[in-house]
């Protein structure tokens, strides 16, 4: 028996549901200890074993350091070191990483001087919205985003 087939094995009957849909985004809500590492990597080897997906296209977040760490230990353990090509990280570090590449979203017009400064604290809810609306703007037509409006 071959890793994944062994960790997929140690499922119960939804945790095993959750793995078969290879399709669309999948939103695990349980407590600590219920197996959510456990599963979501499996899902992950199990889409990139039943699909052409490659591990690049891969995103899971979860909110520990050592829920990532576990993810991505589990994952090569199953998959190998296509694991590292898989984008496994913390919803902070992630939001952090985004805002680093991408900063020029993430500036704010001063209303005392007329030249743009880098946010360096949190934008209040006016901001927040204008950001989200002038990103839904910029999507292209056919973007799947849009219909979930």
């Amino acid at each position: 028996m071959d890793k994944f087939e062994n960790s997929y094995s140690l499922l119960n009957k939804q945790q095993r549901e959750a793995v078969d849909q290879i399709d669309g985004p999948l939103l695990i809500i349980a407590g600590p200890g219920t197996g959510k590492t456990q599963l979501l990597s499996t899902r992950v080897a199990n889409i990139l074993k039943k699909t052409d997906v490659q591990p690049s296209n891969i995103l899971c977040l979860t909110f520990t350091e050592s829920g990532a760490h576990n993810m991505r230990d589990r994952l090569k353990d199953m998959i190998g070191d296509e694991a590292y090509d898989a984008t496994i990280s913390t919803y902070h570090s992630f939001g952090s990483e985004i805002i680093k590449n991408y900063s020029e979203y993430f500036q704010q017009i001063s209303i005392e001087r007329t030249d743009d400064i880098r946010m360096e604290r949190p934008i209040d809810e006016l901001a927040q919205i204008q950001i989200v609306e002038k990103i839904i703007e910029n999507l292209p037509f056919d973007n799947p985003l849009l219909s979930a409006r």
